[in-house]
């Protein structure tokens, strides 16, 4: 419901804290394509998640870490989201 109030009014940015937070996998899946299309439409769309199924979607990632923003590779965010490890550890 918090989705369609947000979307009602199209607004020109999205700010979506952790969508797919306690939802099951399929209705997870639905809201991130939700998510996806409405920035195709020209929205912009941000998302804060812990959510590994987020980087399937998303354009551009980044992390934020002790008040620093980086922007690792794919390969390690998903490391970092899935094992906590990863070089963003050390950073």
């Amino acid at each position: 419901m918090a989705i369609a109030r947000a979307l009602a009014n199209r607004p020109r940015l999205l700010l979506a804290d952790e969508p797919t937070g306690e939802l099951d996998t399929a209705t997870g899946a639905a809201i991130l394509d939700l998510l996806r299309r409405v920035a195709r439409e020209g929205t912009g769309v941000i998302v804060a998640s812990h959510d590994p199924k987020v980087l399937e979607v998303a354009d551009r990632t980044l992390f934020a870490r002790d008040g620093e923003v980086h922007s690792p590779d794919r390969g390690e965010l998903e490391l970092w989201l899935s094992e906590g490890t990863g070089g963003l550890a050390s950073r």
